[in-house]
């Protein structure tokens, strides 16, 4: 499994204001050799900060601890270095909505969403942009083996 994860609001508006312009140039054919061939890795090689995660165990309440904490948007879910679901800002709104503040109580593997997609390094950034299209997700980790490496 392997994801693609912008990290913070900075990379968002960058990959959103760089990328967009040349993906969608590219879905009209109209990128470049270069553009059509880069990958997920080139895009790792900038980012020299830590993939935070949390492991199944964890409470609801400790997740989004971490999340608030860390101003990120979603957490890897890892058994081991084993990415096993992901758990998001929207897991937190539909379990309160649906649960209440009980919620908050139970546990991330009860409440992740699974099974996680995921790319390796060497896909290419298109390849994974459709992908998270036609699987309708926002965060895609990103794996060598089983070992989460990017997310």
């Amino acid at each position: 499994m392997q994801r693609l994860h912008i990290r913070g609001r900075q990379d968002a508006k960058v990959v959103s204001h760089f990328h967009q312009r040349r993906i969608y140039a590219k879905l009209r054919g109209q990128a470049s050799h270069w553009e059509s061939h880069m990958t997920i890795a080139s895009i790792l090689q900038g980012h020299s900060g830590p993939v935070y995660t949390i492991t199944a165990q964890a409470t609801v309440r400790e997740a989004t601890t971490e999340l608030a904490g860390k101003r990120i948007g979603a957490l890897p879910v890892v058994e081991g270095e084993q990415v096993i679901g992901i758990f998001s800002e929207r897991d937190v709104i539909y379990g309160l909505a649906r649960d209440g503040h009980a919620f908050l109580d139970r546990t991330v593997g009860e409440t992740m969403t699974s099974p996680v997609f995921s790319v390796a390094a060497d896909t290419a950034i298109l390849a994974a942009l459709s992908l998270m299209t036609k699987r309708r997700i926002r965060h895609l980790p990103v794996t060598e083996g089983d070992r989460l490496i990017g997310f």
